[in-house]
């Protein structure tokens, strides 16, 4: 009798972890666990740039620069600067190179970040020199690789076409 119930225990114990499983699976809990993880790095990224940018600005205040252009080029450029704002955008994009079929995009968040980094036409040709400097790689054409859709990599290079960086009609070639 005691061999039967060590017996059922060990089988139910074995059913118990075969069937969490299959629900995780089935529910995807798996995944919303790694995307969270991920959310959590790039906040963390983001947490860091943004006092790298605030220190900064204060930095600038505190010097009491009176040369409004000289303040206006320190935040201009301290985004094309940060060399976390470049290792993002490049996360960015291989993640949504990626993701597969069934999976949602992340282009909104690309589009997104790159209004938020590129606040004038200086900033986004720097940006772009940056990229091209650290990854060897054209970020233009690498957005343009994104989406085989017209009115996406328009919606990508928005911002670029914006401060006409870029040309506004296909194939969207820098000015």
């Amino acid at each position: 009798m005691l061999q039967y119930f060590i017996i059922a225990l060990i089988i139910s114990i074995v059913l118990f972890f075969v069937l969490r499983e299959l629900n995780c699976w089935y529910w995807k809990i798996n995944e919303r666990i790694k995307l969270i993880e991920e959310q959590n790095r790039l906040l963390n990224l983001l947490i860091k740039q943004n006092t790298t940018l605030t220190g900064v600005k204060i930095e600038n205040i505190s010097n009491d620069e009176t040369d409004n252009t000289k303040k206006a080029d320190v935040s201009e450029n301290s985004s094309a600067r940060n060399p976390e704002t470049i290792n993002i955008i490049k996360e960015l994009i291989e993640k949504e190179k990626k993701k597969t079929w069934w999976q949602e995009g992340n282009r909104q968040e690309i589009i997104k970040f790159l209004a938020e980094y590129c606040d004038s036409k200086n900033s986004c040709v720097q940006l772009i020199q940056e990229y091209q400097k650290r990854f060897n790689s054209s970020l233009i054409e690498d957005l343009k690789k994104l989406s085989s859709s017209y009115a996406s990599i328009k919606e990508l290079l928005s911002v670029f076409i914006e401060f006409e960086v870029i040309e506004s009609e296909f194939p969207h070639n820098i000015k």
